[in-house]
């Protein structure tokens, strides 16, 4: 019988983390899912941990698949290729469940609802600090309504580690792009085609970090959100964009 959940986290080199992420998915109170690992011939002891987990848990739920590192959005697609279960999430190995209850009620709320994905928010985690929840104002808890769908061309506020998505909008849609902001991309292409929501649940710890090599990926990340919008906005939508863009930056540093 397929699982209910396939919960796909790709790994490299990714001990650090990763008995986190494992020991949040062990404690869920709903336990119908299959834990999917795609890593990418890591050289620590991430594999091993891996498979700690599976002589544990199982070979029926915990799986894994090794791959020639190709980035984040070709570790997702080889995740979702993988999947069997109803509904996806993506966890990268610094991610984790926010506590053992979300399983439970994404599947309830899920069961009662008919949505072909949703989104939740995520707490914002700096070294051990929490800096926040994300999204928190109500204007962002739109998604799925004509509203927030507009609201999406120009601004991204969907987290991706609370995203549950039905797999079969990947077989209809296609699947991620590669390259980064790869979610923007996705979620433009379908915001307007499916039926989707935001569900009020925390559903991950969400770790972020002040690097040079994370602040140059974050460049690059604006820039290619910029090129995407260019591609799914007309010329009047592209110039309120840039606006938006150019006040935010403005007030930001003022």
């Amino acid at each position: 019988m397929k699982p209910f959940f396939s919960i796909i986290t790709p790994t490299f080199n990714s001990e650090e983390f990763l008995r986190d992420n494992i020991e949040n998915v062990k404690k869920q109170t709903f336990q119908d899912f299959e834990h999917i690992f795609i890593d990418g011939f890591s050289s620590d002891g991430t594999f091993e941990i891996i498979k700690e987990y599976q002589r544990e848990i199982g070979e029926s739920k915990v799986k894994i698949f090794q791959y020639p590192p190709k980035g984040v959005s070709d570790a997702f697609n080889k995740g979702i290729i993988h999947a069997s279960g109803k509904y996806l999430i993506h966890h990268c190995s610094d991610e984790s469940f926010f506590n053992s209850d979300v399983l439970f009620k994404v599947h309830q709320f899920l069961s009662e609802n008919n949505y072909d994905w949703i989104y939740g928010m995520v707490n914002v985690i700096k070294g051990e600090n929490s800096l926040g929840i994300w999204p928190k104002r109500k204007i962002w808890k739109l998604g799925g309504t004509k509203i927030g769908n507009y609201i999406l061309n120009f601004f991204n506020f969907i987290p991706h580690a609370s995203v549950f998505y039905k797999k079969e909008i990947f077989e209809k849609f296609g699947y991620f792009n590669e390259g980064i902001a790869f979610e923007v991309e996705f979620w433009l292409r379908i915001k307007d085609k499916t039926k989707w929501t935001f569900f009020d649940i925390l559903v991950s710890n969400y770790g972020i970090e002040e690097t040079a090599d994370s602040v140059k990926n974050r460049d690059k990340y604006i820039k290619n959100a910029d090129l995407i919008r260019r591609k799914y906005l007309n010329k009047f939508e592209f110039a309120i964009y840039k606006l938006v863009k150019f006040l935010a930056n403005f007030y930001r540093k003022y």
